[in-house]
């Protein structure tokens, strides 16, 4: 126990050479439970200071006891294209197209996979609503021309894996 001990004290005289280091392991124990309190002491402070609203420039929002930083509007889009893609593994697709028919008219580019699911099920269910739909949307890729003409691939193969080549050709034409 007295070679622990002698341990303790010189790793503490090397880390903290400036304070008086204590020679036993119980007045070790006391100097480390006091800090600890200390460190308690300052963490409840600055959380207190941040939930009180100050430093409200400096973003602190992740302190927040859980509070999540991602907008509400995001988390419903995230579920909404997780159950877009979820009905299309299943085959539903008129549940696909249903959650396209939301998801179309909030503005944003949607993802190639779900783009995919939609020419699919679009190609099932209402094939006249197909390139009229997909070229306007990808449209809103404009500044990446490099990706429109990527999606533009996939969704013709989809659509000749649908057995709707026509509509692809459709496709190609209007993008």
């Amino acid at each position: 126990m007295n070679t622990l001990s002698s341990v303790a004290c010189s790793l503490m005289q090397v880390a903290l050479p400036s304070q008086e280091i204590p020679n036993d392991l119980a007045s070790l124990a006391n100097v480390i439970i006091v800090d600890c309190l200390w460190f308690v002491v300052g963490f409840a402070l600055i959380r207190i200071v941040v939930l009180m609203g100050f430093f409200k420039s400096l973003n602190l929002s992740w302190l927040k006891s859980g509070r999540s930083t991602v907008s509400e509007a995001a988390r419903r889009r995230r579920q909404a294209l997780k159950s877009l893609r979820t009905d299309a593994a299943a085959g539903n697709a008129a549940a696909v197209v249903a959650a396209w028919d939301q998801e179309s008219s909030s503005g944003e580019a949607l993802p190639l996979d779900v783009l995919r699911a939609v020419a699919q099920a679009l190609a099932t269910l209402a094939p006249e609503r197909v390139v009229e739909e997909l070229s306007s949307h990808l449209k809103r890729l404009s500044g990446a021309s490099e990706q429109c003409y990527a999606a533009v691939a996939e969704l013709v193969d989809e659509l000749a894996q649908a057995g709707r080549p026509e509509l692809g050709e459709g496709l190609v034409a209007a993008a």
